[in-house]
């Protein structure tokens, strides 16, 4: 059975991830403004200088949805979930990526910023759980069990500490 921060904080985490997402697909259409903030006041969006910018913030958005995205399935894999110390820097993680993205926006940041911000709130949730995921492979091993029954033979499986 779980317990209490188990069952909190692993909704919470799934759910900034998601938040976190939808801050990046939003961040996706309003990136016009801060591609304008960080390039010559003189500069088109016709420019090379332009073309360039939305290319950077494109790429670098496009990584950061990939990120998030496999860092979604690990949450689906369920393998940490009762890292609740784990969970809990996590969701303190997300939900500072999300307040920042948000800011992100809504001050017009230079969109150079985008990739430190990538870095810090995408590679390394992701690089963090991942390091979750391994200890939990050290320290879990898999047994099948099958109970013969009349009809037909029932398999489960058992998560058990080495």
């Amino acid at each position: 059975m779980a317990s209490n921060a188990s069952s909190v904080l692993f909704p919470a985490k799934f759910l900034l991830i998601i938040l976190q997402i939808l801050a990046l697909i939003m961040l996706f259409y309003t990136k016009t403004d801060n591609i304008k903030s960080g390039i010559s006041l003189n500069a088109s969006t016709d420019s090379q200088e332009f073309k360039d910018a939305n290319v950077s913030i494109t790429v670098c958005l496009i990584l950061s949805l990939v990120t998030l995205s496999i860092e979604l399935l690990f949450v689906f894999w369920s393998v940490t979930l009762f890292y609740d110390l784990g969970n809990m820097i996590q969701c303190f993680w997300h939900g500072i990526g999300v307040s920042i993205y948000a800011r992100f926006m809504l001050d017009l940041w230079s969109f150079v910023n985008i990739w430190y911000l990538w870095v810090l709130f995408c590679i390394g949730p992701l690089v963090f759980d991942g390091m979750m995921i391994f200890t939990a492979s050290v320290y879990l091993s898999l047994i099948h069990i099958s109970e013969p029954t009349r009809l037909l033979s029932i398999s489960y499986a058992v998560f058990c500490l080495k």
